[in-house]
C-alpha cells in the first residue's frame, strides 16, 4: 500500500469511529464530569458547535402504551428494540435537524444537547417546544408512542451545560397527560 492508500484507509476508521467519540462527548457533557475549560473548548470543536452562544438540553421519554409502564412492548409493526431506537432517532433528527448531538441514558430515554446563536437563543424554549408538540404528534399517529420531554434553562456555558441536563430531567418528571412538555425555571 502506498502511503496515500494508508493514509485512506486511516481516515475511513476515524470516521467511521466519530459518531462514538460525539456521542461519548455528549455524556461526558451533559454529566459534569468534563473537567476543564479546555477540555470543553476540545470536545466543542470537535463536535462543530464553537460558534454557539447557547446550550441547552432536551429530556424525552417515551412509551407506546400511555398510562401502562409495567411492561415494556414494541408498537404495531416494530420488529425490535433496534428497529424503535432508529425510528425514535430518524424523528428526532428530522424535527430536531442534524447534527443532533444526544445519548441514551436509559431504555426508552433520550438526552438532547441542543444548541444556537445568540440571536437564535431569544426564541429557543419556543421553538423547543414546537417541535416537541409536531414530535410527539407524529409519534402518536404513526406508531402510537407517547413522549414525555422536558427542558432546562438556557446557558452561555457548555462546561455548566450539565445543569440544563439536570434540570432536564427533573422536568419531565413533572409532565402529565395533558402537558408533554415541562420547563424548569
Amino acid at each position: 500500500q502506498t502511503a496515500v492508500e494508508v493514509q485512506k484507509n486511516l481516515q475511513e476508521v476515524v470516521d467511521s469511529q466519530r459518531p462514538i467519540i460525539c456521542t461519548s462527548y455528549v455524556r461526558q457533557l451533559l454529566s459534569g464530569t468534563a473537567t476543564s475549560e479546555d477540555e470543553v473548548t476540545y470536545m466543542e470543536n470537535y463536535l462543530g458547535i464553537a460558534d454557539s452562544s447557547y446550550y441547552n438540553v432536551l429530556y424525552i421519554v417515551y412509551y407506546n402504551n400511555f398510562g401502562d409502564n409495567t411492561e415494556i412492548t414494541l408498537p404495531g409493526g416494530v420488529e425490535s428494540m433496534e428497529e424503535l431506537e432508529k425510528i425514535i432517532e430518524s424523528a428526532l433528527e428530522n424535527f430536531f435537524g442534524t447534527p443532533l448531538f444526544y445519548f441514551s441514558p436509559s431504555d426508552r430515554t433520550y438526552s438532547v444537547l441542543l444548541h444556537c446563536s445568540e440571536e437564535e437563543g431569544k426564541d429557543l424554549i419556543l421553538k423547543i417546544n414546537n417541535c416537541i408538540l409536531r414530535l410527539h404528534d407524529y409519534l402518536l399517529d404513526t406508531y402510537d408512542i407517547w413522549l414525555f420531554a422536558g427542558i432546562g434553562r438556557n446557558t452561555d456555558s457548555l462546561m455548566n451545560v450539565w445543569e440544563c441536563y439536570q434540570q432536564a430531567s427533573e422536568a419531565v418528571s413533572y409532565t402529565t397527560k395533558n402537558y408533554i412538555s415541562s420547563r424548569m425555571n
